[in-house]
């Protein structure tokens, strides 16, 4: 079943294949790569994210999940 369900899945996109399941009443919600999953506006929502800059390495950034009752840093800091 597996090998048919991965055949079925490979003829589409993930955006399609979500798409055709949610108009279909099925729950479903695609796996998110960590910078999708950065962007996404329920991680953003919930604050959960604390982004610092590394200068080092031009414009990328280190993300950092704060869970539960975390305290966020009162002062934001650099990545070496």
């Amino acid at each position: 079943m597996l090998k048919t369900l991965d055949a079925l899945f490979a003829t589409d996109s993930r955006d399609t294949w979500v798409e055709i399941l949610r108009q279909s009443d099925i729950v479903s919600a695609p796996i998110n790569t960590l910078l999708e999953a950065s962007h996404d506006p329920d991680v953003l929502a919930k604050d959960i994210l604390l982004r610092s800059n590394i200068p080092s390495m031009g414009k990328s950034s280190r993300y950092t999940v704060l869970r539960g009752n975390s305290p966020r840093p009162q002062q934001k800091s650099h990545c070496p």
